[in-house]
């Protein structure tokens, strides 16, 4: 959830140096760097689940699964924090900033739902290394996700049945994993 912008001429270099230092998350737009608000319940216990879904296949295959906390840079004017990242193989651990996952997961709010649909759908969609954007409403049980394919991309809504696939560690989700806990 974006709450206040920062800064509205804030060079990269600037804006490595201050987040390296703040106690605030905050992403950052071709110099505008927008503050991130916590997230809630719901959004923390569906990236949990996840990731704890995920974790034995990306171990497996020695690829890496990274959370909120990790930059995400898609070129020299856009870095964003990601909700999950899988990377094949892993990431340097050293690193904060990564550039190249296989899969990214954003778990929308009312507040970030607009952003996660149009502007980062297009910004991620340009990735070479992505093979997958996956949506989920922490509001609803909606699931939606973009995913390469030979001709260009791809979206497709998952219902309730469906099985969602993660080509990336050739695995799936279902709703009843991701959303477990969420809703009664």
């Amino acid at each position: 959830m974006v709450v206040e912008r920062v800064s509205k001429h804030m060079s990269l270099e600037a804006y490595l140096e201050f987040e390296a230092i703040s106690h605030v998350r905050h992403e950052y737009l071709r110099g505008d760097v927008d503050a991130m608000a916590g997230s809630s319940i719901a959004h923390n216990t569906i990236i949990g689940n996840i990731q704890a879904h995920l974790l034995p296949q990306a171990r497996q295959q020695g690829c890496g699964i990274y959370t909120e906390n990790i930059k995400l840079k898609i070129n020299d004017d856009i870095i964003y924090y990601p909700d999950l990242m899988i990377y094949c193989p892993k990431a340097d651990p050293k690193l904060s900033i990564s550039e190249k996952p296989c899969l990214i997961i954003e778990v929308l709010s009312p507040a970030t739902k607009r952003k996660d649909n149009l502007e980062k759908a297009l910004l991620y969609c340009q990735i070479e290394s992505l093979e997958s954007y996956l949506l989920i409403d922490s509001q609803d049980m909606d699931i939606y996700g973009y995913y390469r394919q030979r001709d260009g991309w791809q979206k497709r809504y998952f219902s309730v049945d469906d099985v969602i696939e993660i080509p990336c560690l050739n695995t799936h989700l279902n709703h009843a994993t991701i959303y477990q806990d969420v809703f009664a």
